[in-house]
Formats: structure tokens, sequence, C-alpha cells
């Protein structure tokens, strides 16, 4: 499965792997929502891109599901670690940092899976 959306106890797992398309990502989206309908749900994110090679979406399908993201109001400051090794990752999670405008949420990109997960819990 291109994207995969697991829930832990500190941040929710978002892995995106091979070309992702857009029907795919939408899929990853809702998956997102479902988990996100509980209260208790972790705000925190590690997104992890590096099995990601290519992506078939397009800005506007991306940017319409980061929009409730960023217009959210959170109870404390969140983070989304993204882990991003390939060329491809690399520019989504630019992508992505340049996209977010909600004070709230802080982003960081790592090489590593060890340092984003560091991160998250310091």
């Amino acid at each position: 499965m291109p994207c995969a959306v697991t829930r832990t106890s500190g941040w929710v797992l978002i892995e995106f792997s091979g070309t992702v398309s857009k029907s795919e990502f939408l899929d990853g989206v809702q998956a997102l929502a479902a988990l996100e309908a509980d209260a208790s749900c972790p705000h925190n994110r590690l997104y992890l891109l590096g099995g990601m090679f290519a992506r078939e979406l397009d800005f506007a399908t991306m940017n319409g599901a980061l929009d409730a993201r960023r217009n959210a109001t959170f109870a404390a400051p969140v983070r989304s670690a993204v882990v991003a090794t390939t060329p491809a990752a690399v520019n989504v999670a630019r992508l992505v940092t340049a996209m977010n405008t909600n004070e709230q949420i802080s982003i960081q990109t790592f090489r590593a899976r060890e340092d984003a997960e560091a991160w998250l819990t310091s």
C-alpha cells in the first residue's frame, strides 16, 4: 500500500512508499480523518517518506488535504516530523513545510527515523 496510516501511543504514523497516486493519497487522507474523529487521537505526526520514489498527485490535491490541519486550533502545540531520504520525498517535505501556515504546528525534516522520533518525544 503506497500510503499507510497507523495510530501509535505518541503520534500518528503516515508512511508513503513507491509511487503515490492521487487516489492512494486521498485514501490515506480518509484513513487519517477516521483516526482523528477520536478526540483522544494524538495530534503529532510522523511521516515516513523514505520509500517514496515519485508522486502522481497535483498541488491542488495536496493543498486541499492539508487545509483542515492548517486551519485547525489545537489544545497544545503540534509537531510533525518528516523523514525524507529520496529526492521525491525531499520535494514533498519541502512543499508540505512551505504550505504550513498554522502557528501551532512545527514541522521538521529528518534523514533518519530515530532522529525524528527523538524530536517528537523531546
